[in-house]
């Protein structure tokens, strides 16, 4: 017997809010960010804190500190993920770095030794643990990183693609590859930024922690090289622990989401446009102002192998961007192509 299943999609934060997935309907283009203060901010500024000058940019909810624009594709056979990204970063720290950090989340599945699945292993009772030998290869997954460039401000861009290498800040486990650091030529004082260039390629877990897929239905949380927060006391960023939450700086994030033509699409922020390719796949372009991440998922049918209806349980993105309430007070709008469903339920 066939179970429906609501599947809740709670994402990026807007500052107290959440914001929440959104299927379909194209907007307007948004009006320009507000520009970033240039130089470090004055003395007097500072007020002591996690981070000393992190109050919001005129006209916007956040300090819009690390904003994303980024391009990535599906195959959906491979299960691969091939993305871009630049990263506009800026330091509201007191503290001055000469190193970046990332999170490459999806390397907590890329090996046996990794943080998360010891940890998983010493969690989970023997009766019901899977064994490394009977891991599946669909189960694994990765984060390679394949180029970076960093770009200071007024400055040359540099590939630092050769300087990459993998710290354990928690553990100190060094088959852990969740975090991933690179040393600059030239630090970055409170007040400065960089352009943060990143091409890598993603192997899709099978349905994991918050993310992976099932068949042909893909749902992606922290999914993108996504950079570390700097305080004033240094870098915050954790490895990828089995029980752990996500910290972020807050920034503006363009997503251009290429997957095969059919597919539904349902992603932080609104869908300002969506454009059908000659190869037989459609990009859907995204947008969302002051948040911390940015998830998606994708699905041709959301039926699972086992047979299981899956349903999109999608919140009001611009109404509680507005009220800046909590996503429980919200009345949510289900989406659900029913006659696509009926029509695979009454052929099975």
């Amino acid at each position: 017997m066939r179970e429906r299943v609501l599947l809740p999609f709670v994402v990026g934060a807007v500052l107290v809010a959440v914001a929440g997935l959104q299927v379909g309907g194209q907007e307007p283009a948004p009006a320009p960010p507000p520009a970033a203060p240039a130089g470090p901010p004055p003395a007097a500024a500072s007020r002591g804190g996690v981070q000393s000058f992190d109050d919001p940019l005129p006209d916007a909810l956040s300090p819009r500190n690390a904003s994303y624009d980024i391009a990535v594709r599906l195959d959906p056979v491979r299960k691969e993920l091939k993305g871009r990204e630049t990263i506009r970063w800026r330091n509201i720290s007191a503290a001055t770095t000469n190193e970046l950090q990332f999170h490459l989340y999806w390397n907590a599945w890329r090996n046996a030794d990794s943080s998360w699945l010891r940890e998983d292993r010493l969690a989970t009772p023997p009766a019901r643990r899977l064994q490394d030998a009977e891991r599946r290869p669909e189960e694994a997954a990765s984060s390679d990183i394949t180029r970076l460039r960093v770009t200071p401000a007024g400055g040359q861009a540099l590939d630092l693609t050769g300087a990459i290498r993998y710290v354990a800040p928690d553990d100190g486990n060094a088959a852990d590859r969740t975090v991933m650091a690179v040393m600059l030529p030239a630090a970055v004082d409170p007040g400065g930024s960089v352009e943060i260039e990143i091409e890598w390629t993603g192997r899709i877990p099978f349905a994991a922690a918050r993310t992976g897929w099932i068949g042909d239905y893909f749902f992606f949380g922290q999914w993108f090289p996504k950079i570390g927060v700097l305080e004033d006391r240094g870098w915050n960023t954790h490895q990828f622990h089995r029980v752990t939450e996500f910290y972020a700086d807050f920034g503006v994030y363009d997503v251009r989401m290429t997957v095969p033509a059919g597919y539904k699409v349902g992603a932080s922020g609104r869908e300002m446009r969506r454009m059908d390719n000659a190869d037989g796949t459609t990009t859907h372009t995204y947008h969302a102002d002051d948040v911390i991440d940015f998830d998606m998922c994708w699905a041709f049918d959301l039926v699972d192998p086992w047979g299981n209806v899956y349903e999109l349980n999608c919140y009001d993105y611009d109404r509680i961007r507005r009220e800046l309430i909590e996503p429980d007070g919200i009345e949510p709008v289900r989406y659900w192509p029913r006659t696509l469903y009926e029509a695979r339920t009454t052929s099975r």
